[in-house]
């Protein structure tokens, strides 16, 4: 009953498995065997007298000790006087170690002021298959102890599945090791792949997704390149009233704005699927959207204020240092690799991995994020339409038309420049009525704008 309410008073991932506990000890009806008949282990500190089986225990000050090797503690057995004395062969079960983990963590009996800082302990990551040894040992061993519970939270894993869609094992065969993996991909690679197993939940083996974590890492890596090379000599002490973020950096900033939640929100429970949103944001919306509008200011700086050009340094120095940070938790080597390249010259931190949680920016501008937003729907139909009819992107057409509402149309007039510069348009006209006969293309995910294209001249 005190195993079964300690285990109610921590909280567990998934909450459901806290059952398994439960079941277990309420369908207990035997003692803990503590000893072992194997040749490795923790050695049980006693001896046993052979004439009358007197238990002779080791002095505290001698431990650890191996009764095997060691000698008795005494040289003839304090109850019947004999020297017969034979040490215990048998060792510890496994359990009896490592039950005590929270306590060794939390410095239990060596430094009274650390243990009540650290104890309980915040988290025990474990396997499901092991809440009945592991997980109960160390509640009941602790709890008696200690009279309280040994952890705040628990996190429950399941088992890596072969392609057969059995457990991995190599009585069976159908396991693939580490060092096979680690010869073809990197350990982020692996790490990007684990994380996609849901709490408590079986998860196969799979080469596809540690390929696509691979790629993800080489993208991120040339993403990382390009932005340093135009940011290299850049001061990241500016302040907002020395810059002049465009719709476009608005609306960037408040994508990263909405990552940053879902992934705290993920991370929070415990769902390394997070990195799905990150990687989601850094490959198909800052680098295949905002990458691209952002280089007219990058390449013809001449054609911007000042206040322009250092908003697109601005930007793309705080979101690729934010997704970098999001990204640390499962892909720590080349986040460290890259943090240390480009930004701890500024931040002054010797490690990402000791840099603060991003925290999201709150003097994004809303409404210059939606403006930003229907800018980046137009270049990216524009880019589509061009796709589709095998032109190149670098090739210029003729004439752009939007048909929109006139509420809208004043919010874009401002940012028909950038338009023109990244999808090479010669002429762009705003227009509130469409012409008749001519066949619009509506925008993806934004609501009364739609664009006619003129192809060629």
């Amino acid at each position: 009953d005190l195993i079964v309410e300690k285990a109610r008073e921590m909280k567990w991932y998934p909450p459901y498995m806290i059952q398994r506990l439960i079941d277990w000890a309420n369908g207990l009806d035997w003692d803990w065997i503590i000893s072992r008949q194997r040749i490795f282990g923790t050695p049980l500190p006693f001896w046993v007298c052979r004439k009358c089986g007197e238990i002779i225990p080791a002095r505290k000050e001698d431990l650890p000790v191996d009764p095997v090797r060691d000698p008795p503690p005494v040289d003839k057995c304090p109850k019947c006087g004999s020297t017969e004395i034979e040490g215990v062969k048998d060792v510890c079960d496994c359990w009896v170690d490592s039950s005590i983990t929270p306590l060794h963590i939390s410095k239990w009996m060596e430094d009274e002021e650390f243990f009540k800082l650290t104890y309980p302990v915040t988290l025990r990551p474990q396997g499901y298959e092991i809440i009945r040894t592991w997980a109960f040992y160390t509640i009941f061993r602790c709890t008696i102890l200690t009279g309280e519970k040994p952890f705040e939270e628990l996190l429950i894993n399941g088992m890596v599945l072969g392609s057969d869609g059995k457990m991995m094992s190599k009585s069976l065969g159908n396991y693939v090791s580490p060092e096979e993996v680690l010869e073809k991909y990197s350990a982020d690679a692996i790490r990007q792949w684990s994380a996609q197993a849901s709490l408590g939940e079986d998860y196969s083996f799979q080469w596809k997704e540690i390929e696509y974590g691979q790629k993800f890492l080489t993208k991120l890596w040339n993403a990382a390149r390009f932005i340093y090379m135009h940011i290299k000599d850049y001061s990241p002490e500016h302040s907002l009233d020395e810059i002049e973020l465009t719709p476009i950096d608005h609306w960037i900033l408040h994508e990263a704005n909405n990552v940053i939640e879902k992934a705290t929100k993920l991370m929070d429970a415990y769902r390394f699927i997070a990195i799905n949103d990150v990687r989601e944001f850094l490959w198909h919306v800052f680098c295949d959207h905002y990458l691209e509008a952002v280089k007219p200011r990058l390449y013809t700086p001449e054609q911007y204020s000042e206040k322009q050009v250092k908003a697109a340094k601005f930007t793309l120095y705080h979101v690729l240092l934010t997704t970098l940070k999001l990204l640390a938790p499962i892909t720590p080597f080349i986040t460290e690799e890259l943090y240390h390249r480009i930004y701890r010259k500024h931040v002054k931190v010797p490690s990402i991995h000791l840099t603060s949680w991003p925290d999201k920016f709150d003097f994004v501008d809303e409404e210059k994020a939606e403006t930003g937003k229907i800018v980046k729907e137009i270049i990216a139909t524009v880019r589509r339409v061009k796709a589709a009819n095998r032109i190149s992107l670098k090739a210029e057409i003729p004439l752009l038309e939007i048909v929109s509402t006139k509420e809208k149309l004043e919010k874009i007039s401002s940012e028909i420049q950038l338009i023109k510069d990244v999808m090479h348009i010669k002429e762009v006209k705003l227009i509130e009525k469409p012409r008749e006969g001519v066949e619009y293309t509506p925008l993806e995910d934004v609501e009364d704008v739609k664009i006619w294209i003129k192809l060629t001249g």
